[in-house]
């Protein structure tokens, strides 16, 4: 690893006391916490319940002497001494489990690690659960995933099963790895000690490097039992039984008929056997009986009439039981009963021996008899809903996934497989914005179910359906058409079971009654259910950003926040921009964007954190994030904009974006609140909508990347200079920082609730908001800009005093309009940047000063008193200083010096509406003839007066001074 890169790192302020906190809290047990350390080898014990701040103490002054200051990861049962760690078999306890990610750089001699940071978290978080912390070790990564409540030790077995678990868990990541060409250690042993966060890594003396955490997230804890399922399981040696199929061959879909009970008792001396001496049948026998009885006319009911003579019976066990026997196996055959259920007296004399395979097949020649038998049964935990059964024909089971049952003849039912893994339609959705209808199917795998929302098309689909292989279903080319099939007798065996529920693929507004806070739905008080409406990640970056949507912390603390920010106009604007996002489809409003611009370091990123913390988690360094950066693709941000419809679009930092167009672009794109329009191979695909306000930050203001877009710049206000002001505020700033990473998500929903609950009066909003409108614009005047831009400050007018309704424990230290009115040379100073027109011709202006000698008039001659001509030709006509009247420039000298940042056709025409251009007589085009050297030309005219006016300069003193320059003649 660099020394950049460590240094780039970024830290989660946490030190040793937190950190031992974080892993022993609650915990009131005798166990032994140890810290040991290189070079000197020596241990420290400590009592973890009582003794942490003692612990945390001697992490910084061993770290001052020198030290490398290690903590292990169990308890020990005693104290050890200062010679001593203790050992595996003593750790009487553990907080969670671990992995040591090494990163390939100094101090390992292995070479196939992981080449850098990125690649250790794209490893680390590509395990399905989350890790509660990573610690930054100097070297590599330590994540840790912790448990609800530390696991103590009752018995050896108890630390073996957790030993168990460790290893496995350590061997699926160094697997991970594997895959990726990495060759990483095991650490899984519980007496393991790691780096403690506060020390430093010394391996290199000269080179000192910080143990840091760099990830933190508090509700990441498990159980055991949740890590187990989420990892791979462990091979059993015994072969397990698979069942006996006939055919591989894709099978026909036909509807064969239920057995006939009567006629197999009546045939079947066995099974009439097991109908009177129902009360003292053996199991075996009884649950033989349950595949044949189960697989008739009217069997389960026949099959509990079976059962209920003997002494023990259960309704609910013998569910179960017929469940078993008619979905995992076949109808008992003749042989086995024979052989293995007592038979040998009944079959021995059965006139039907050697004729049928099974006595199912007395009851019809081609009765195979597969019933539908619910899902609970069958597939116990299955995420279906109550009283969904498994459709007729079909055997499931969570070990043998699907099979469907054929005719073989004589031989008796024949079964054919479908899929590996048992699969489920969850649930149906209808997606309110686009009228399609897509399918959430489940399938068991690895112990644990996944599940994913797929449109309808895919699971009709033989080739669609492929797809979701890369998802994990065990679905192939040869397998697909079986599955569709299964997947259409699901949905018809199910049809008013499988839930039909409303979804959408964007956040925010979904009507006027609902509003999509990440998953959370919130909607008018008392009407919860009236427009019920489930967000449907179109994929799984989707679903990440939707969960940082969430709350952490409390209403209280934030507002205490809140409430200190009233005398920094620029973060409290920031704050009021985020939370009135709403608000624009209310009031009807055009989106704009919040430019926060200055030098580095100076609290901006600050700013966008506190702004962020009203609807989410603000720290973009986490996968789900309220809050992101520009470094990310075209199509990206407009997917971003188009999925928070509603809510606050954040960027932070423009450097970081790819190009300085794309900035600009983007602005330009995001204020029309329309995506770039895209086709298909049949046809063009659905363009985002918005409606969003986005709040962005960087060195630059965001107008100077929007220059070729004047429209954009004419939306956009721009906050120049430091948030906090030019005093020392670092350690106020970072206690804000700190207390909005711990408080959010709770401000934003309080709002939009506000507006839900206020419907009556969104009329009278949307009248004070066209009154606030008439009033920004007469203070703007007749400059157009200006006009846009106070539309901004007259939206903030109405929706920050409703914020303040809507949060009425925010207590302003001064008067809203105050803070208003210190905007309004942002907007001044904004129109006067936004003005292409003039800025086109001030630019044109200055090239034309500095290039003189290329107009003709001002040109140099030879020798000989000839003019030179430029090698471009000549850019126009510009008489002497003092003589000349008019500055006239050609289309071609226009278009190279403006083309690059201005769009010139429509500047011509603005020059043009503003009578600012010289018109040709015949009233057509926009260029007049004028003489260069003997010849007629074509340009574009200005006179001496309308320069003056546009330049605001008297150029009779610039003629002097121009005259008196001779580098320039």
């Amino acid at each position: 690893m660099s020394d950049s890169e460590m240094t780039n790192t970024p830290a989660i302020i946490m030190g040793p006391e937190e950190f031992l906190k974080v892993l022993w809290a609650g915990y009131t047990g005798d166990g032994i916490l140890n810290l040991w350390t290189l070079p000197d080898k020596l241990t420290h014990n400590f009592k973890a319940a009582t003794e942490i701040d003692a612990a945390a103490t001697a992490v910084y002054d061993l770290t001052q002497s020198g030290q490398n200051v290690y903590v292990q990861m169990g308890l020990q049962a005693e104290e050890t001494g200062p010679r001593s760690r203790g050992k595996e078999a003593t750790t009487t306890a553990i907080s969670g489990f671990w992995h040591d990610t090494d990163i390939a750089g100094p101090g390992h001699k292995q070479k196939n690690l992981p080449p850098d940071l990125d690649a250790a978290l794209a490893l680390i978080f590509s395990f399905p659960l989350l890790p509660t912390l990573v610690v930054h070790s100097g070297g590599g990564l330590y994540p840790i995933w912790m448990l609800h409540k530390p696991w103590v030790f009752a018995s050896d077995g108890d630390r073996d099963a957790a030993k168990a678990l460790s290893m496995q868990l350590q061997g699926h990541l160094n697997e991970l790895g594997r895959q990726r060409g990495y060759v990483l250690d095991s650490t899984a042993n519980l007496d393991r000690v790691l780096r403690i966060p506060g020390g430093l890594n010394q391996k290199d003396p000269a080179n000192p490097r910080p143990v840091q955490v760099i990830f933190y997230e508090p509700r990441n804890r498990y159980s055991p039992e949740e890590i187990a399922q989420a990892l791979p399981p462990v091979a059993n040696t015994a072969a397990a039984p698979r069942l006996k199929s006939k055919s591989n061959a894709p099978a026909q879909r036909k509807q064969f008929p239920l057995a006939d009970y009567a006629k197999i008792v009546s045939g079947c001396t066995w099974l009439r056997h097991c109908v009177e001496d129902a009360a003292s049948l053996p199991q075996p026998e009884w649950y033989a009986a349950l595949s044949v009885v189960g697989r008739c006319l009217d069997g389960h009911a026949k099959a509990h009439d079976l059962s209920m003579a003997y002494p023990g019976y259960s309704a609910q066990e013998t569910d179960k039981k017929i469940a078993d026997a008619v979905n995992n196996a076949g109808p008992r055959t003749c042989v086995d009963i024979r052989t293995n259920c007592g038979g040998e007296m009944f079959c021995s004399v059965c006139s039907y021996w050697g004729k049928v395979t099974s006595p199912i097949l007395l009851g019809t020649s081609k009765a195979l008899g597969i019933v539908s038998v619910a899902a609970e049964l069958a597939i116990p935990g299955a995420p279906v809903p109550n009283g969904t059964v498994i459709p007729a024909q079909y055997g499931i089971s969570l070990d043998e996934g699907i099979w469907r049952y054929e005719d073989g003849g004589d031989d008796g039912p024949c079964p054919v497989r479908v899929c590996p893994a048992p699969v489920v339609i969850v649930a149906r959705s209808h997606d309110v914005n686009a009228g399609t209808e897509f399918m959430e199917l489940g399938w068991y795998k690895d112990r644990r179910w996944y599940r994913q929302i797929v449109s309808r098309r895919t699971v009709a689909d033989v080739r669609e359906i492929l797809e979701l292989s890369s998802y994990g279903l065990p679905v192939t080319s040869l397998s697909a058409r079986q599955l569709v099939l299964y997947l259409e007798d699901f949905e018809v065996a199910n049809k008013g079971t499988v839930p039909l529920e409303k979804s959408s693929s964007h956040l925010g507004w979904q009507s006027d009654d609902a509003f999509l806070w990440g998953v959370t739905l919130l909607t008018p008080s008392g009407k919860g259910s009236v427009n019920a409406v489930a967000f449907r990640a179109e994929d799984t970056g989707d679903a990440q950003i939707a969960q940082g949507f969430h709350a952490k912390g409390t209403y209280d603390a934030w507002v205490g926040m809140a409430n200190l920010l009233y005398s920094f106009t620029k973060v409290f604007i920031v704050v009021m921009a985020a939370l009135c996002a709403p608000f624009l489809r209310i009031l009807r409003a055009a989106n704009f964007v919040v430019d926060i611009a200055g030098e580095t370091s100076k609290g901006k990123t600050t700013t966008q954190i506190i702004g962020a913390c009203g609807w989410g988690n603000p720290d973009h360094r986490m996968p789900n994030s309220a809050l992101h950066t520009w470094d990310a693709t075209d199509v990206w941000f407009e997917r971003l904009a188009a999925l928070l419809n509603g809510l606050p679009d954040m960027l932070d930092d423009t450097k970081n974006a790819k190009s300085a167009d794309a900035v600009g672009d983007l602005i330009y794109r995001f204020v029309s609140g329309k995506g770039k329009g895209r086709g298909t191979t049949v046809g063009t695909r659905v363009t985002g909508t918005w409606q969003s306000i986005l709040i962005s930050s960087g060195e630059q203001g965001a107008v100077d990347y929007a220059k070729r877009h004047a429209g954009a710049k004419a939306r956009v206000l721009s906050l120049w200079g430091s948030p906090f002001g030019d005093g020392d505020q670092g350690k106020f700033v970072k206690s804000l920082e700190m207390a909005a990473r711990d408080n959010y998500g709770h401000a934003g929903p309080k709002v939009v609730q506000f507006i839900l609950d206020h419907r009556d009066d969104w009329p009278l909003w949307r009248g004070a908001y066209a009154e606030m409108l008439r009033a920004f614009s007469y203070r703007a005047g007749n400059n157009g800009v200006a006009n846009r831009l106070s539309e901004i400050l007259a939206f903030f007018a109405v929706t920050i005093p409703l914020i303040h309704a809507a949060l009425p424990e925010l207590k302003p230290s001064r008067p809203i309009r105050d803070i208003l009115d210190e905007l309004w040379p942002a907007v001044v100073l904004g129109a006067e940047d936004a003005d292409k027109a003039t800025e086109a011709v001030k630019t044109l202006w200055g090239w034309a000063v500095a290039n003189q000698a290329k107009f003709w008039g001002r040109h140099k001659v030879d020798s000989n008193g000839n003019p030179v001509e430029p090698n471009q030709g000549w850019a126009g006509r510009w008489d002497n200083p003092g003589d000349w009247k008019i500055f006239a420039v050609t289309k071609g000298a226009l278009e190279r010096v403006l083309d690059a940042n201005f769009e010139v056709p429509a500047l011509i025409k603005t020059w043009c509406d503003r009578k600012w251009l010289e018109m040709p007589k015949s009233g057509k085009g926009f260029q007049r003839s004028v003489r260069i050297g003997n010849a007629p030309c074509d340009a574009y005219v200005f006179s001496k007066a309308t320069l003056s006016d546009i330049l605001g300069m008297d150029l009779a003193k610039i003629d002097k001074r121009i005259s008196d320059d001779e580098a320039l003649r």
